[in-house]
């Protein structure tokens, strides 16, 4: 919500995730084979995400997950539609996944750990999409960086449950964890926040996007995971006040991702 759209070539990593051929969330390429995105996207249909009070079972199986999960990729637009800058753009590409590892956000009860690693049946060729680098530390100048997420998900100020292009939204700065902390409670250890407004917000249908900063020589590193935040209908009513957006932290996990992949991944300081 209060996004713009984003142009061909643009985020290239940016997939996504379909469940039983219907769209549920945003992921991102870190490497040719490999996805990273939010945990909770992998609840069992018609349970409602309860951070901190889940059960595993609420969980699709990660077997079960193989089975129903398809990786769309090589495109800004969902799809292709006449009369919008979707016309021109190249069609969705599909893949599936052959192993998937989230299982421990929902053996904590959902809080933290909101992030899945999904390795796909084949590798993706660079001239339909690329991969982003990860970020190993975070010691961001506001004013010499642009942070950015991005999605498909839903914009009530346009009665758009969801965008078919691709949409980015700019942040000034990342809160501090105090600063977070003072605007939501019970915070988890792994998390990254931004500041919501009543305009502006990434929405339903966001989750597992990337967050990600944009260095002085035009490279983009990822910094974390939308995990959760406030509704943007609430927002957008001013039924409710913003506070943070929350964002799994990536650099926390490092280990566990090189682990998964079996890759030396690109990961760099900022």
């Amino acid at each position: 919500m209060g996004g713009t759209d984003v142009e061909t070539g643009e985020h290239p990593w940016t997939v996504a995730i379909y469940m039983n051929d219907v769209y549920c969330c945003v992921g991102t390429l870190i490497s040719n084979k490999h996805v990273i995105t939010a945990a909770h996207c992998f609840f069992r249909e018609g349970v409602k995400p309860s951070l901190g009070k889940c059960r595993p079972k609420q969980a699709i199986t990660e077997e079960e997950a193989l089975q129903h999960t398809k990786i769309m990729y090589g495109s800004k637009c969902l799809k292709r539609k006449k009369f919008s800058n979707c016309f021109n753009s190249k069609p969705m590409k599909t893949v599936g996944i052959i192993r998937a590892q989230y299982g421990r956000f929902f053996r904590q009860g959902c809080f933290g750990g909101d992030i899945a690693l999904l390795e796909l049946e084949h590798e993706i060729n660079e001239k339909d999409a690329n991969y982003i680098c990860l970020a190993s530390r975070i010691l961001l100048n506001e004013k010499f960086y642009t942070i950015q997420s991005v999605g498909w998900g839903s914009n009530p100020a346009m009665k758009r449950i969801l965008m078919n292009n691709l949409q980015k939204l700019e942040f000034h700065r990342l809160l501090d964890r105090n600063m977070c902390a003072e605007k939501i409670n019970n915070l988890p250890n792994d998390i990254l926040c931004t500041e919501e407004a009543h305009n502006r917000n990434v929405c339903l249908g966001d989750s597992g996007a990337g967050l990600m900063v944009q260095l002085h020589n035009g490279r983009w590193l990822l910094l974390g995971i939308v995990s959760y935040g406030s509704s943007c209908n609430k927002l957008l009513e001013k039924r409710a006040q913003p506070l943070a957006q929350v964002y799994t932290n990536v650099k926390m996990y490092r280990g566990e991702i090189d682990k998964f992949t079996e890759y030396f991944l690109p990961w760099e300081q900022v």
